[in-house]
């Protein structure tokens, strides 16, 4: 649609990050010395912010990998572990007790793993087990997981649209929202603001919500199966943001 005033370079990797997102323009794409650069932003993007294993945050991720982590301190941002451990050092592990830098990842449930002690000896019953999973224990740290996420959320955001400026490109956000966060014409709004929105409006940075997008045929067939969109979903985004970014040339 741009063609042939644009060269458009692809850099998005599936299953990543904010955290990586940054990371990715800092050791890929800057050296391409982009005039544009669009920076699609997931609610899940955000959350992965606070998670070192996708397979404690998502039990059916398929990937043995690990993501870097960073967090907020007095200093402003930190990288706690830049660095991550590969698949053979992950799954040499004895335990999930023994896998390096466990106490990073927020959504490590302790009560979810095999435990030592008394734990140990009540977690041979099968009967135990069975009963243990009709009531566990509930996830009490949920809300103090996304608020950390969106801390560092933010940070992150504002140190990538920062580092595209300076280095006199034209940042363009875009807020890309799951099935269950676009309104459904006739029934009742979402409760929730998505993060990925919460995030860019407390970070004070401008961006272009794709709702609307979403919305301009069958919600439902934007979608496919575990909320990824569909080639039509791709499409009606690309046509939204065509306009928008023929703009954004001219000013380059």
């Amino acid at each position: 649609m741009l063609q042939p005033q644009a060269q458009v370079l692809n850099f998005a990797v599936v299953g990543h990050g904010l955290t990586q997102t940054v990371l990715r323009y800092e050791k890929d794409v800057r050296s391409w010395k982009p005039h544009i650069v669009i920076i699609g932003i997931t609610s899940a993007m955000i959350k992965r912010g606070v998670n070192v294993y996708p397979f404690l945050q998502n039990p059916e991720w398929g990937n043995p990998f690990a993501r870097p982590r960073w967090s907020m301190s007095d200093g402003g941002l930190t990288a706690i572990r830049e660095t991550v451990p590969d698949a053979t050092e992950i799954f040499a592990a004895e335990a999930i007790t023994d896998v390096p830098a466990l106490g990073l990842d927020a959504y490590y449930r302790p009560y979810q793993w095999e435990r030592g002690g008394v734990w140990y000896l009540l977690e041979k019953s099968y009967i135990f087990r069975f009963a243990y999973s009709l009531r566990p224990p509930s996830d009490d740290r949920e809300a103090e997981r996304t608020s950390n996420a969106l801390q560092v959320g933010e940070a992150l955001a504002q140190r990538l649209v920062r580092e595209i400026l300076q280095d006199g490109a034209i940042p363009l956000v875009v807020t890309l929202p799951y099935k269950e966060e676009v309104p459904i014409p006739g029934a009742s709004p979402p409760q929730d603001v998505p993060l990925s929105t919460r995030l860019l409006r407390n970070a004070g940075i401008p961006y272009f919500d794709s709702t609307a997008c979403l919305r301009t045929g069958q919600v439902s067939a934007a979608y496919l199966k575990g909320s990824h969109y569909s080639p039509e979903a791709n499409a009606r985004i690309a046509r939204c943001l065509t306009p928008l970014v023929r703009k954004l040339i001219t000013r380059a």
